[in-house]
């Protein structure tokens, strides 16, 4: 049996809405294509390219006049759609915060299914509030691909015909399957959970060519026995620091790229492998600018969900110029976005508080931050103006079950667990909705 048959015998059929996914995306090849070309021109950006970036803005434009939110907030302020014809028009706009994308997602959309019946609604992580549903239309869904393809050329790395890519997943669930990848060389994907048995020997059997996981998979990763060898690994969604990526680099040799992205907007920049700390923006997909330390996306890819302005919640330092890579263009620093948080158990081992974010995801939280207190004593803080929220008492009782019940699957054998109303609704930066105050002194926040 070959490896890829081997892999696959140990791994469920995908769902369907998978397969008939993967069976249309040759259609978007030359839309891959044309997007990787365009990245790889926006990493040698000067003056003189200034014209080339704001003519994408004719699409944000046209999306934004079918808008019914942005013509409503538009006209709010004596705006058109089409009084933003220059990038220097951006900050006579208003920005979108994320409880608007909740309130108003759907008339933030410029489609709907009667006229593109391929869109779907994703969810963020539900880990500053009740999560936003986020309209993506098939490219949106498909367009991680193109990115892939275009590190894989920045950084001269070569695949096989029909390479094979594995997602390594850290969270509950257990969701596994393979799918086809006509958009990568006609490559396969495979997804492999950590909480099902034997994650390391289907990783071993199916021997991927290019890695993706958060930080949490891969600590898991480099503290295994031999483990696969892939040409490129990625991770996003928390700070990969650098003691980190020396620990994998011990046993894994393949180069990181450490990436910044958010359900909402997508890929928004990269770590550069050869200047740790500083992030390389993915123009034109985004533009990027930084109000009061704080990032704002502008998406100039074109999708169903116009974004202009969109307050991430995260901070950095913005600048523009050229790296010991070679690349010139915008630039973050001192990006500051989730803060790792470990809880510890009373055996004395720590576990990922991250691995609990899935749980929020199915009760409408205004905000909430759990907190571990004691050795066994967790502390649930939500909004204080929770109470007038459509948010049924049988749905928090619900969550606090679920909670406990995770907790002791975490390793907490009587798991306590407090609930008040404590938080404000207002945050001057992204809320951090894990911490650790036991023993007193906690994690320091970490860079990316």
């Amino acid at each position: 049996m070959d490896t890829l048959s081997e892999a696959a015998s140990l791994l469920p059929a995908p769902p369907a809405r998978l397969r008939q996914d993967t069976a249309t995306q040759r259609a978007f090849l030359p839309r891959v294509n044309r997007s990787v070309r365009e990245l790889r021109r926006g990493t040698q950006l000067g003056a003189a390219d200034r014209p080339w970036i704001e003519a994408r803005l004719a699409r944000l434009v046209r999306r934004m006049a079918a808008s019914p939110y942005y013509r409503e907030a538009l006209a709010a302020r004596g705006l058109s759609p089409r009084d933003l014809r220059l990038l220097g028009n951006l900050p006579q706009f208003p920005s979108l915060d994320r409880t608007t994308l909740v309130a108003r997602w759907r008339d933030l959309a410029a489609a709907w299914p009667d006229e593109e019946p391929d869109l779907v609604v994703v969810r963020s992580s539900g880990t500053t509030g009740e999560p936003a549903p986020v309209p993506r239309d098939r490219y949106d869904c498909l367009h991680m691909w193109a990115v892939l393809r275009f590190w894989l050329r920045a950084l001269e790395i070569r695949l096989p015909s029909q390479p094979r890519v594995a997602l390594l997943d850290a969270l509950p669930g257990g969701l596994e399957y393979v799918a086809d990848l006509p958009l990568l060389r006609d490559g396969k994907l495979v997804r492999i959970s950590l909480v099902r048995k034997e994650p390391l020997a289907r990783l071993r059997a199916f021997s991927p060519h290019v890695l993706f996981s958060d930080p949490e998979g891969l600590n898991w990763l480099q503290a295994q026995p031999d483990p696969p060898q892939p040409r490129l690994v990625l991770t996003s969604a928390l700070p990969f620091g650098v003691a980190q990526r020396t620990a994998l680099a011990r046993v894994v040799a393949a180069p990181v790229v450490n990436y910044y992205a958010t359900t909402e907007t997508g890929p928004i920049a990269w770590e550069c492998p050869r200047a740790l700390g500083l992030f390389h923006v993915l123009v034109p997909d985004v533009w990027l600018e930084v109000e009061s330390g704080e990032i704002l996306v502008t998406r100039l890819r074109d999708s169903a969900l116009p974004l202009l302005r969109y307050r991430t919640g995260d901070q950095a330092r913005l600048a523009e110029e050229a790296c010991v890579c070679g690349q010139r263009g915008p630039v973050l620093r001192d990006l500051s976005v989730r803060r790792a948080c470990r809880f510890r158990r009373p055996d004395g081992a720590t576990v990922d508080a991250w691995a609990l974010a899935w749980l929020f995801k199915q009760v409408p939280l205004r905000a909430f931050r759990l907190v571990q207190v004691g050795p066994q004593a967790f502390r649930l803080e939500l909004s204080a103006d929770q109470r007038n929220q459509a948010c049924a008492p049988l749905s928090l009782r619900s969550l606090r079950g679920r909670l406990l019940e995770a907790l002791r699957l975490q390793g907490f054998p009587s798991p306590r667990l407090e609930m008040r109303l404590a938080l404000g609704t207002a945050h001057a930066a992204k809320p951090e909705p894990f911490a650790c105050e036991w023993p007193r002194a906690g994690p320091t926040r970490q860079r990316s």
